[in-house]
């Protein structure tokens, strides 16, 4: 399960993701999970228009605002997923398999 935080970063006037995920068993939870911060893949920062930025300045939240992409859903299939979105759970995957202590299938 990963989650793709959407943080506004207002002195570069971006929206870069931040990725946290969790390794879910059939037999439970893992004791562990990844927060990927300042990754390096494709579309991970995103510059919106001058016309987002006067939203953002005017409502006073600062640092966070709510997004659902794509098109309001709160869950969908990798497929559905914007590409920079896909990315960011190619990234969390790749670093979870990479600290790994035991070989793994890729």
């Amino acid at each position: 399960m990963v989650f793709n935080l959407q943080r506004v970063d207002l002195a570069d006037r971006a929206i870069d993701l931040d990725v946290f995920g969790l390794i879910v068993h059939s037999t439970g939870v893992a004791s562990a999970g990844m927060f990927v911060y300042h990754g390096d893949w494709p579309g991970r920062t995103i510059h919106p228009p001058t016309d987002f930025w006067v939203q953002i300045d005017k409502s006073g939240i600062g640092d966070y605002f709510l997004e659902h992409p794509p098109a309001g859903l709160m869950s969908g299939t990798l497929e559905q997923l914007p590409g920079n979105h896909r990315e960011a759970f190619n990234a969390f995957v790749y670093e979870y398999r990479s600290q790994l202590p035991y070989p793994h299938k890729t």
